[in-house]
């Protein structure tokens, strides 16, 4: 009987020639894909601060033509409507909150209303308060009646 003979195999090993090549092309792709991301995000940017301009540009725009005709009394026109609006907002009266409730001034120190509230209570808090109405600004409206048909 014939015993098989072994066939020596032969174990290519891997090209470290061939691994830098491939380093080489990794850290091409990768720059131009920074390069790209860079030239991206400055178009973007340009035309997000391009947008915003227009868009505050516009904003005085409208802001004046309201206040234009709020000086002159035109409140209404067709379905539009003139809205005036304004934020109040309360502020707690140092002084009175100070003599009222001494220990929880020296805890609260700048008094947020609303630490104020849970410690002393709403109904408590609102003589203590002062209301502070911020500056008058006027909305475009529509009478929807109207505008519906």
């Amino acid at each position: 009987m014939i015993e098989a003979i072994p066939i020596p195999t032969i174990t290519v090993l891997p090209s470290l020639g061939h691994a830098a090549r491939l380093l080489g092309m990794i850290e091409e792709k990768e720059y131009k894909i920074r390069e790209l991301e860079a030239e991206a995000l400055a178009q973007v940017a340009a035309q997000i601060e391009a947008l915003r301009q227009d868009a505050d540009q516009m904003r005085r725009e409208h802001d004046t033509i309201l206040a234009d005709c709020v000086a002159a009394g035109k409140l209404e026109e067709g379905i539009y409507v003139i809205k005036a609006k304004s934020r109040t907002t309360r502020v707690i009266n140092v002084e009175r909150f100070r003599k009222a409730f001494p220990k929880e001034f020296d805890i609260l120190a700048t008094i947020p209303v609303q630490k104020a509230e849970t410690l002393i209570g709403k109904m408590h808090l609102s003589a203590y308060c002062d209301l502070i109405h911020g500056p008058e600004i006027y909305e475009l409206g529509f009478r929807f009646k109207e505008a519906r048909g």
